[in-house]
């Protein structure tokens, strides 16, 4: 019965993920709902289930999965790590006051543990690892907008480049230079390349030139990842183009970053998943909105508008994230 389960959850995953709310049904019923199997085909059930609803429903329902998985499961069990890990990474996306900071405790303290407990190459010793990256160059870019945030935006921008540094020295090996495994760790290095370049002249760390070749080196390293592959399908090369595009931006490229921006948003438009590969609904109506906003204030006004309705429809009103969409549209 396990190994058929385990098959029919497998051929989920790579068919149709809402064949998993019925498998699970059927594994709480004949397995327990404690089983660590029933508890596996759950997370990966609520792994796409939150892809497709607010933020405000998944993060409850990943803290009663910790909360079971600690009960139920081994603290190195794959499925307990998994889970440890996504409620750590939808907390900080619904980004209400105190979450980006909550997120980065619970992360931090996880890839501590972590380190300390599984082996050097562990898997997800690294995912952890990038969720923590990931969270940090959140709280930098959009601290300003949460009251309760006191961390210092260049303190953490430098934890998340040795984070995401140490992660791609791993990854490449483990995986392959070129991998889009390791591309998720450059991706996070390049993000926080492009707040160093954003962030850093309003604080008088930089030169305007300096910023620029930050911004440059972050459209030279999107732009080798991207030749020869095909953009349409994998979330990974999306959240690709919609970095390129912020970084053409920066480095004063508006014509190049138009062109990227709308090409990113024809291919996030309309997605069946919601939030592929972790890219929000709002962020490439968002992304436009930035590029327009010098150029073509109209468009750039209805941009902002239509990356503020979908944040609305993903995020609490409180949030950091819709507090961002409503700054640019201030800003148009």
């Amino acid at each position: 019965m396990v190994a058929e389960l385990r098959a029919q959850m497998l051929t989920a995953m790579t068919g149709c993920p809402r064949d998993l709310t019925a498998l699970w049904h059927r594994a709480a019923a004949e397995l327990g709902p404690s089983d660590p199997l029933t508890l596996l085909i759950a997370c990966k059930s609520e792994t796409y289930a939150s892809r497709t609803r607010p933020v405000t429903e998944s993060v409850p329902v990943w803290e009663r999965l910790v909360r079971c998985a600690a009960d139920a499961l081994e603290a190195d069990d794959p499925a307990h790590l998994e889970i440890v890990s996504r409620y750590g990474r939808w907390l900080g996306r619904r980004g209400e006051p105190t979450d980006l900071d909550n997120a980065v405790v619970h992360q931090r303290a996880e890839l501590a543990r972590r380190e300390s407990a599984l082996p050097v190459r562990a898997y997800w010793t690294g995912t952890v690892r990038l969720d923590l990256a990931t969270t940090l160059v959140e709280r930098a870019r959009l601290g300003h907008l949460d009251h309760t945030v006191k961390a210092v935006p260049s303190a953490d921008l430098a934890e998340a480049a040795e984070l995401s540094a140490q992660e791609i020295a791993h990854r490449s090996v483990v995986c392959g230079h070129d991998d889009l495994r390791t591309w998720e760790a450059r991706g996070i290095a390049g993000k926080v390349a492009l707040c160093q370049a954003l962030l850093g002249p309003a604080a008088g760390e930089r030169t305007t030139a300096q910023a620029r070749e930050l911004a440059d080196q972050v459209v030279r390293m999107t732009t080798d990842f991207m030749t020869g592959r095909q953009a349409l399908r994998e979330p990974r090369l999306l959240q690709g183009l919609l970095l390129r595009a912020q970084a053409l931006l920066a480095a004063g490229r508006q014509t190049e970053a138009e062109a990227e921006a709308r090409l990113a948003g024809e291919l996030h438009r309309g997605r069946e998943d919601g939030w592929p590969g972790g890219i929000d609904p709002g962020l490439a109506p968002l992304t436009l909105a930035r590029v327009l906003a010098g150029t073509d204030r109209a468009e750039a006004v209805a941009a902002a508008r239509r990356a503020l309705r979908s944040r609305l429809d993903w995020f609490p009103e409180d949030s950091v994230y819709c507090a961002e969409a409503r700054e640019q549209l201030g800003a148009c």
